[in-house]
């Protein structure tokens, strides 16, 4: 039996848009759709070089991390996004320093490497939560603080260190400064519909940096967009540091951004990412209850990192 060719067509525009996928034949809405359980391969490596001159010492540290992660996704417990259930599955870090000056122990970054591969290693099979919405924006990350006080609980270190330890992991590995890493495996799509050379912008804020980040659908080819990114960053304004815990304040920051990623159309996932970052500005370290001619000492750090990221996403079948 022959369908009528009207009845057919219409099919098919149906079905694209119960798919979000498009809205016409040039245009598209963007919208995160994963399989519903599915397990995503998340692999992602970092590599930042800050180079930084603090009381008139020069130093250049580069670090390298390297992280697996599987990640599955079901219906948000409040609201209409998703939750994403991220369980680490391995690390690995990388770490070399340069210091200005005689008497510096050329292996200091192979040790902290090795402290770093410890503590990654205490993450594995532990999972945390993010809840991220539909349009790509992340509402909430939960879980990792517990993950921390786990991990620092279970390391064979004296208590002093594991103070510190877990200061810096919180620093790096709360559930607030996850959510701008979590970011990364996320594109902000725009509400209205798009067509390829649209663009739209995004501006988000965490630990004092905010960032204005503007996408362009550069291409879709077989059912895969291509955006590419550019952006700014500069300090945020409105930012206070909460619990206590020493922070980092910024007096000067400029910075930009630019990247491309790779994406399914159908479900909005990220396949391929590459980005780098650059930045430049003075900064100083706030700690409460520091006496103020004890904080003076330490004196402002001018500081210049470049940082690429490079993020590729499968689902495993």
């Amino acid at each position: 039996m022959q369908i009528p060719r009207t009845t057919a067509r219409a099919a098919v525009v149906v079905a694209a848009l119960l798919a979000a996928v498009g809205c016409g034949d040039d245009t598209f809405i963007l919208r995160l759709a994963p399989e519903t359980g599915a397990t995503y391969e998340v692999m992602t490596a970092v590599a930042t070089t800050v180079e930084q001159t603090v009381a008139g010492q020069e130093s250049a540290t580069t670090l390298t991390v390297r992280t697996v992660h599987d990640m599955r996704f079901q219906p948000a417990a409040i609201g209409d996004g998703l939750d994403a259930v991220t369980t680490f599955v391995s690390a690995s870090t990388e770490m070399s320093t340069a210091l200005e000056g005689d008497g510096v122990d050329p292996g200091v970054g192979d040790d902290v490497s090795a402290l770093l591969d410890t503590m990654y290693a205490a993450f594995a099979g532990k999972s945390f939560k993010t809840t991220v919405a539909t349009d790509g924006r992340i509402t909430g990350v939960s879980g990792l603080d517990d993950i921390v006080d786990a991990v620092v609980a279970a390391m064979d270190a004296p208590d002093d260190l594991k103070a510190t330890l877990r200061d810096s992991m919180q620093t790096t590995l709360s559930d607030d400064s996850m959510q701008d890493t979590m970011s990364t495996l996320f594109i902000a799509y725009p509400a209205q519909e798009v067509a390829v050379g649209d663009a739209w912008t995004s501006a988000d804020s965490t630990l004092g940096v905010a960032t204005s980040t503007t996408y362009t659908l550069a291409a879709v080819r077989d059912g895969v967009a291509t955006i590419t990114s550019t952006g700014r960053v500069s300090p945020d304004p409105g930012y206070t540091a909460g619990d206590g815990l020493p922070t980092l304040a910024y007096d000067e920051l400029t910075g930009t951004q630019t990247g491309t990623h790779r994406l399914d159309v159908g479900t909005g996932m990220l396949l391929h990412a590459d980005a780098t970052s650059d930045m430049t500005g003075t900064i100083r370290f706030e700690t409460p209850g520091l006496p103020p001619e004890v904080a003076a000492e330490f004196g402002p750090i001018l500081t210049a990192s470049t940082s690429t990221v490079t993020v590729d996403v499968t689902k495993r079948q």
